[in-house]
């Protein structure tokens, strides 16, 4: 077995079907189910079953996958042994972040960044699932709960609390006889994100409310408040300063969330990642004022 099988074997397992397996190895589905047939054959034994549209591995896919992931660690560790010899303030770092986040926060900054390392190239990654640093998916992750990451491999710390409260778009709350949150059309997040603190804090404080909108996306929910389709959960760091926007929930947050930043404990050594750390350190301190979002309140 090679390191492409390996590649292979590792993608549809966590992809779970061949398309997602095929995106991630930027090949096509076909290439991903004709490597598949091949190993399955040369070792003489199934490795997935079809359950639904989801490949899960067979007991005796598991028993391979268990070596491939031992594998891949390796081979990971040789890449990283070899990146960390590069001392340079040059190169990419790939950075990832929810939409919103990245679009709202991270890219009206990013002009600073580039006028201190013009040569160091910031690859962002607008993902809402959780990326592996292990994995090398992203060098550099912000989330937006605590992560839970097990092992020492990842260094994780807390960069700030993030307030969100209850806006509208001043086209649509002006010249309203009332603004009673219960008697205004709403747009909130979709059963996918049920778990999310906006999708919670909705359901239990605006009851018996059918929304105008659903979304399962944070950045088409800020552009569905601002063309006034409805009035939304949004981050006060974003909304506060915008003219579009007119708080409605008061001078406090309704609800937190908390800011981590993680990184791979052996990429900390190459000197581009620190830098954009770094960076990303002096960025988050230097907005403690509007992060937790107890000013700008009208």
């Amino acid at each position: 077995m090679n390191w492409d099988d390996i590649r292979f074997l590792l993608a549809i397992h966590r992809g779970r079907t061949l398309s997602a397996a095929a995106r991630q190895l930027g090949v096509n589905q076909t290439t991903v189910a004709r490597r598949l047939a091949a190993l399955e054959r040369d070792l003489g034994t199934r490795l997935f079953d079809r359950v639904d549209r989801d490949h899960v591995a067979t007991s005796a896919g598991e028993g391979l996958l268990a070596h491939a992931e031992r594998v891949e660690a390796e081979a990971l560790a040789l890449e990283r042994a070899v990146t960390d010899g590069n001392s340079t303030l040059s190169g990419a770092v790939r950075v990832t972040a929810v939409p919103g986040f990245m679009v709202n926060f991270l890219l009206p900054r990013l002009g600073q960044f580039r006028q201190r390392y013009p040569d160091i190239l910031l690859e962002l990654i607008d993902a809402s699932a959780n990326l592996s640093l292990t994995q090398r998916e992203a060098d550099i992750a912000i989330r937006l709960a605590r992560p839970d990451v097990g092992g020492t491999r990842v260094l994780v710390r807390k960069m700030a609390d993030m307030g969100y409260a209850v806006y509208g778009a001043k086209s649509l709350v002006h010249g309203r006889s009332s603004l009673e949150l219960t008697r205004l059309p709403w747009v909130t997040y979709d059963d996918s994100f049920a778990h999310l603190p906006e999708a919670q804090w909705f359901a239990r404080n605006i009851k018996g409310i059918e929304p105008v909108m659903r979304t399962n996306d944070d950045v088409a929910l800020d552009a569905a408040v601002r063309q006034g389709l409805g009035v939304g959960v949004l981050a006060c760091y974003m909304a506060d300063h915008d003219t579009a926007f007119v708080r409605l929930s008061g001078p406090r947050p309704v609800f937190s969330k908390e800011i981590w930043l993680l990184v791979h404990r052996e990429l900390r050594r190459v000197a581009r990642v620190q830098t954009v750390v770094d960076w990303l350190n002096e960025t988050f301190a230097a907005e403690q004022a509007i992060l937790p979002g107890n000013v700008g309140a009208v």
